[in-house]
């Protein structure tokens, strides 16, 4: 199996093991998923990606209650990911802090960030935005942002799409 996808909670630590036992999987979504233990404990991010070793994308919607910690953003940073989404942002995600980190250590990845609409967090995304293609070539991939029924001006759209693919292409050509 390269690809799973889990809708609902899931009530047994022991069924995730189960489902990626095998090791091979690429893609995993987890869409409004808490996997706990028989005790009713919740199983972190991190301690779920172990059983994901050859993971390329995974894709999660966002639970303000569960917070993404530093420890799952350091196994994002030493995983095999490829590209990561991150659905159903509220406004108290801190995406600044949260690319930063990641940039750091995987410059690479593919970032993915769809938030609810919150006026003051399209404001501060239209600022971060202003500021990387004022910068020119950055030096980690751009994120692609996304909000539910919210545009940006085409001007500036069509510029970070510009340097999104700008960093696409630097990077292929120096694998070349």
């Amino acid at each position: 199996m390269n690809f799973l996808t889990i809708w609902a909670s899931l009530e047994n630590y022991l069924a995730f093991k189960f489902l990626t036992a095998s090791g091979k999987i690429k893609e995993l979504e987890l869409n409004q998923t808490i996997v706990t233990l028989k005790n009713g404990n919740v199983v972190p991010y991190e301690i779920l990606l172990q059983h994901t070793p050859n993971l390329r994308v995974l894709k999660i919607t966002y639970d303000p209650q569960k917070r993404l910690s530093k420890k799952v953003v350091l196994k994002i940073c030493e995983s095999n990911l490829e590209k990561l989404v991150l659905e159903g942002l509220t406004g108290d995600f801190k995406f600044e802090s949260f690319l930063a980190a990641i940039a750091k250590k995987k410059p690479n990845l593919d970032i993915h960030l769809h938030f609810l609409y919150s006026f003051n967090t399209r404001r501060n995304i239209k600022s971060y935005m202003d500021k990387l293609i004022s910068a020119g070539s950055p030096d980690s991939f751009p994120p692609y942002f996304e909000f539910n029924f919210c545009l940006f001006d085409d001007v500036r759209l069509k510029a970070y799409e510009n340097l999104r693919n700008g960093y696409r292409q630097r990077t292929l050509n120096l694998v070349k």
